[in-house]
């Protein structure tokens, strides 16, 4: 078949998320990880749909490129890092072995399923005369929160994963609360609804979100206070108190500028320095 490309293909959502904002050599890394996966089980079952064996050497030779006549690479404390955040950022999962290291893409088969992209709820044009713009317009932040409630996130949303990474960051702290999380049927799904909240009606940006959560969750307060690991115990919770942790996260001398300006600036020196 003429133009055939025979090396397949993989997907990339074009949603703007968590790993839109990280250095580039974390970007690269990643969408490497998401190319060089196995689209399907290795014969002998070693490695499953979504893993790759590889080496930080192997990615670095990978991922080269040329200024001239000169071979330019990643360090390999670039790799480490890259691999080191995207864990933390529950994107990869990495098992070492004798010839390496696997690493699984979380989610891959989310990732790489093209029925999952296609649109299934296209909504028809509104008829002409059937209710006054102004009240379309005063009425539309109310319907928005009526109607998020029906929604379903994918698990590679940044509204489910920033909620599971509160769900996991708490259990890491406090095990037992598995069982209040069992006790309401679809959690997650129901904690996604308020980060999504964030997203359209606070206007609040996916990587600040992130790191409040995981502020919030490392805050133990002092002998008199708890402190917010102990008062952050859901979405709701933790967009009621938003602007509060995020005052508080951020140093003085910082605060007048954007809060995701100072993130990414920490973010930068954090990546430089490793």
């Amino acid at each position: 078949m003429e133009g055939y490309i025979h090396e397949g293909y993989y997907i990339m959502a074009r949603k703007e998320s968590w790993i839109d904002h990280q250095p580039p050599y974390t970007r690269e890394i990643f969408r490497y990880f998401i190319r060089m996966a196995t689209h399907a089980d290795s014969k002998e079952g070693k490695i499953k749909r979504g893993q790759l064996l590889c080496t930080y050497s192997g990615i670095i030779e990978a991922l080269s490129w040329y200024v001239g006549y000169r071979k330019m690479t990643y360090k390999k404390h670039q790799c480490e890092n890259a691999t080191k955040q995207l864990k933390k950022a529950a994107m990869i999962a990495t098992k070492r072995t004798t010839r390496g290291m696997i690493v699984t893409v979380c989610n891959y088969g989310t990732y790489q399923t093209p029925q999952n992209y296609e649109s299934h709820s296209h909504s028809p044009p509104p008829k002409a005369g059937t209710e006054p713009e102004q009240s379309r317009t005063i009425n539309k932040k109310d319907k928005n929160v009526k109607n998020d409630k029906k929604k379903t996130y994918q698990q590679n949303s940044d509204e489910f994963r920033l909620a599971s990474l509160l769900g996991s960051l708490i259990l890491e702290r406090k095990p037992d609360y598995q069982q209040v999380l069992k006790a309401q049927k679809n959690n997650y799904q129901k904690w996604a609804v308020h980060i999504d909240r964030m997203f359209r009606l606070d206007n609040r940006e996916p990587v600040v979100v992130e790191k409040v959560i995981r502020w919030s969750q490392a805050d133990t307060g002092n002998s008199s206070w708890g402190g917010w690991q102990n008062n952050i115990l859901s979405t709701e919770k933790l967009r009621e108190k938003f602007d509060v942790l995020e005052l508080q996260m951020i140093p003085a001398k910082a605060a007048f500028k954007p809060a995701a300006q100072v993130l990414r600036e920490t973010e930068a020196r954090e990546a430089t320095d490793g």
